[in-house]
C-alpha cells in the first residue's frame, strides 16, 4: 500500500514539475554521430541515426544504422557501395546499393536482409518508408509509388517522385507540371492532391506527418525561394521576411526544422527561432543545416565546431528548463517528508 501511495504522489509532484513536461524544453546539447569521412542522414523516433560511408579513398562505402556504441552494417548487393536514405523505428532502412556488376538498384534492409527491390517489384528509387514497412520511392517508368504488402501502388503521373510516407501509408512529393516546373503534391486513401504553391509556379515536399501536415519549399509570388507548411487545405508560408528558405521535416508534434538565410529555423507552435540560440552554453557543436526531428524533439543537423571547421554531423537533443533551486527544493523536500510518513505508517501496522 505504502508504495502505491508514495507511486501515486511521485506522480502528481512530478507532473506539475517543468522537469516532466517535454514541451518545456529550452536548451539543446549536441551529440556527433558522424565524422569527417562519413554523414548521418536519418533519424528516428529512438535517436538512432543512419550514416552513410563518403570516403572515397577506401574500396567499400557500406550504410550502417548507429545504435550508440554498436552499429548495424546494411551491407550490399554484391556490390562496394550502399547508401541509406530513411530508416524507421523498427530500424529498417531504405537505399541505393551497387550489384556485383556495378548496377545501383534500390533496396530494403529489414530483419537483418537486404531486399533488391529493383529486381524484385521494379522500383527505380527509394525515399523513405513508415513503420508498417511501406516504401516510399519512384518505380521503372517514372511515377511515384508505395510499395505495400509486396504490392507496387503507382500512383503518380510521369515525372513524379515521392518523398516521404507516414504511418498511415499517406505520401507526399513532386510532380512534373506542363513539362516546365514541379508541384507538391500529397497521396491519401487513393487520392492526388496538387497542394499549390505560395504563388509562384513551382513547390516541392519534403515530409509529411501522421498528422497529414506537409512540408518544404515554394517559390513565392515575388521569386523567393521559402519554406511552406500545407495543413487543412491551406498552404502556409513559415519564413515571410526571409529571402530564401526550405522545410526539412516535421513531427508529430508539428515542429518543423529547415533553413533560412543560411541559418538553421525550428518552428514551433507558430513561433519560429534559431536553434542555435537555444544550445547550453558550453556547446561546442552548432547547427548549420538541419536534417530531420523526431517525436522527441531531437534534431539531427549538420554543423560546426567552435573554431569553425564544418565536417561533423550531430544530433542535438532537448535539455528541460530546470525550475528555480529553491523550488525544485522545496518539492523534493516534499515528497521526502511524505515518503517518511508512509514509512513509519507501515512499520506501525507490522506484528
Amino acid at each position: 500500500m505504502m508504495k502505491t501511495c508514495l507511486q501515486a504522489v511521485l506522480a502528481m509532484s512530478l507532473g506539475a514539475s517543468p522537469l516532466a513536461l517535454a514541451g518545456d524544453a529550452t536548451y539543446y546539447t549536441p551529440t556527433p554521430v558522424s565524422g569527417k569521412y562519413d554523414a548521418a542522414v536519418a533519424l528516428n523516433n529512438a535517436g538512432l541515426v543512419a550514416v552513410n560511408n563518403r570516403d572515397t579513398n577506401v574500396p567499400y562505402r557500406i550504410g550502417y544504422i548507429s545504435t550508440f556504441p554498436m552499429s548495424t552494417s546494411v551491407g550490399t548487393l554484391g556490390g562496394s557501395d550502399s547508401f541509406i536514405r530513411a530508416i524507421n523505428d523498427n530500424n529498417d532502412a531504405v537505399g541505393e546499393s551497387t550489384t556485383a556488376n556495378g548496377a545501383s538498384h534500390a533496396f530494403l534492409f529489414a530483419g537483418g536482409r537486404l531486399h533488391d527491390l529493383t529486381a524484385e517489384h521494379g522500383i527505380a528509387s527509394v525515399a523513405a518508408l513508415n513503420d508498417r514497412g511501406e516504401v516510399a520511392g519512384s518505380d521503372s517508368d517514372g511515377r511515384a509509388m508505395v510499395l505495400r504488402n509486396g504490392k507496387v501502388d503507382a500512383f503518380g503521373p510521369a515525372g513524379s517522385m515521392a518523398a516521404n510516407i507516414n504511418d498511415a501509408g499517406e505520401v507526399a512529393g513532386d510532380y512534373f507540371v506542363n513539362g516546365f516546373s514541379y508541384r507538391a503534391f500529397g497521396y491519401s486513401q487513393g487520392k492526388f492532391t496538387d497542394l499549390g504553391t505560395l504563388g509562384g509556379g513551382y513547390s516541392s515536399a519534403s515530409a509529411i506527418n501522421d498528422e497529414g501536415a506537409v512540408v518544404g519549399a515554394s517559390y513565392t509570388a515575388d521569386g523567393r525561394h521559402h519554406a511552406f507548411l500545407y495543413e487543412n487545405g491551406t498552404m502556409t508560408d513559415l519564413t515571410p521576411a526571409a529571402d530564401n528558405s526550405a522545410a526539412v521535416d516535421i513531427n508529430n508534434l508539428g515542429q518543423v526544422v529547415g533553413t533560412a538565410d543560411n541559418q538553421p529555423f525550428l518552428y514551433d507552435n507558430g513561433r519560429l527561432v534559431n536553434p542555435n540560440t537555444l544550445l547550453v552554453p558550453d556547446a561546442y557543436w552548432r547547427m548549420t543545416t538541419p536534417i530531420a526531428i523526431n517525436d522527441a524533439g531531437q534534431i539531427l543537423s549538420n554543423g560546426c565546431d567552435s573554431q569553425g571547421f564544418c565536417y561533423v554531423t550531430s544530433r542535438f537533443d532537448p535539455v528541460p528548463a530546470v525550475p528555480e533551486a529553491s523550488g525544485a527544493a522545496m518539492q523534493l523536500a516534499g515528497i521526502a517528508t511524505l515518503a517518511a510518513v508512509f514509512a513509519r505508517k507501515r512499520r506501525r501496522r507490522q506484528p
